[in-house]
């Protein structure tokens, strides 16, 4: 009998830990805390001066933090840690990692030789695949050019509805064509004239509590480019 609640005893107390609530690290100057790094919201925290640490919690709160400090952050829940709580951490954790070598994300970029945009909603016409996009405000960007050029997309690659556009002199940017649906998951086949042809698959971003959110799902949706950009702001 004794055997039996030690059983239990153990269960109960691993149980308990899985169910702490987390902070992920996605910005330091303390080698105390590397980037990518996931804490327990629970523990104390102890910066030197003059450094500086941004973490991100299971709720999406972001806490931006400048030495000196020591002590344990004041968060806005206590409630018991959630599988999809637990995901997004785990996934901004994945995501700054591997931005902070370079190495893992260039290789999953396909991305063509120059300085792309920062913004993280636009349909980066350097890359072909996966991008995740606003329902009613998707964009395509490409370098600016001293010369206008015709655009053209069809959709489901080859075969779909097809819209053109003119691209005009000195403009990084046009909008989705408003006669061209827009479809979560499809597949579309995009031209610019004197570039390549590229096919890229969009993804609409859901109804998502915090930008925390977003960034994680657009790691999990292959936008880890514009995952990244979207993690600089926060």
């Amino acid at each position: 009998m004794r055997i039996v609640f030690l059983i239990i005893g153990i269960a109960f107390v691993g149980a308990g830990d899985a169910a702490a609530r987390q902070l992920v690290v996605i910005k330091s100057s303390s080698p105390s805390y590397s980037v990518g790094k996931i804490l327990d919201q629970a523990q104390a925290l102890k910066l030197g001066a003059g450094k500086d640490l941004t973490v991100v919690g299971e709720d999406g709160k972001v806490t931006k933090l400048t030495g000196p400090f020591s002590g344990v952050l004041n968060t806005n829940s206590n409630a018991p840690s959630t599988p999809e709580d637990s995901r997004m951490v785990a996934t901004l954790s994945r995501l700054v990692s591997k931005g902070s070598d370079g190495k893992d994300i260039v290789g999953t970029m396909r991305s063509a030789p120059g300085k792309g945009s920062n913004d993280p909603w636009v349909i980066n016409l350097r890359r072909w695949g996966d991008h995740c996009v606003q329902a009613g405000k998707a964009r395509f960007w490409r370098v600016k050019s001293p010369k206008k050029a015709k655009f053209k997309i069809r959709e489901n690659w080859r075969g779909g509805k097809l819209a053109i556009a003119k691209w005009p002199r000195k403009t990084a940017e046009i909008n989705w064509p408003k006669k061209l649906p827009l479809t979560d998951g499809a597949k579309y086949r995009v031209k610019v004239s004197g570039l390549p042809a590229k096919v890229i698959t969009t993804h609409l971003m859901p109804n998502l509590p915090t930008p925390a959110h977003q960034v994680a799902w657009m790691s999990e949706s292959g936008c880890e480019e514009q995952a990244l950009n979207l993690l600089k702001t926060l």
